[in-house]
């Protein structure tokens, strides 16, 4: 993180050495999946490239997913393509939260096309009829 308002906000958090025999169990196995990544075909192939492109499907969903990602891994937009046909796009309004995707990911590098297939699917999308709402 490199946004100074950002960081401001978590300066009091306590520094943890990832380097470090003894890491919380979260951490350590975070730290393993990652050093298992970094010989893996497609490390890293999405990161420090500005925006892109990933038509992705998802196991558990038979919907195929159109990204389209920010520098920072963040969806800016995105179609889901059913297999009817149906095809909705939405933004970052519609979602209640929207965690980064790791570009480092070598399975997500996978996944990667061009930014005039995205178009082409969110041209031919119809837009979210309800945005979603958070109630906190």
């Amino acid at each position: 993180m490199t946004d100074p308002q950002i960081v401001a906000r978590f300066d009091e958090l306590d520094e943890v050495d990832i380097d470090s025999a003894s890491l919380p169990t979260g951490l350590a196995d975070l730290r393993d999946d990652r050093n298992a990544q970094r010989g893996r075909p497609g490390f890293g192939a999405l990161a420090g490239r500005g925006d892109v492109f990933v038509r992705r499907p998802w196991d558990e969903e038979p919907v195929l997913y159109y990204l389209h990602l920010g520098p920072d891994g963040r969806r800016l937009r995105q179609v889901d393509a059913h297999p009817d046909g149906t095809a909705i796009r939405t933004g970052p309004d519609d979602w209640p939260f929207n965690p980064p995707l790791d570009l480092y990911d070598p399975d997500l590098a996978q996944w990667e096309t061009d930014a005039v297939t995205f178009e082409k699917a969110w041209s031919s999308a119809r837009a979210c009829l309800k945005s979603a709402s958070f109630v906190g």
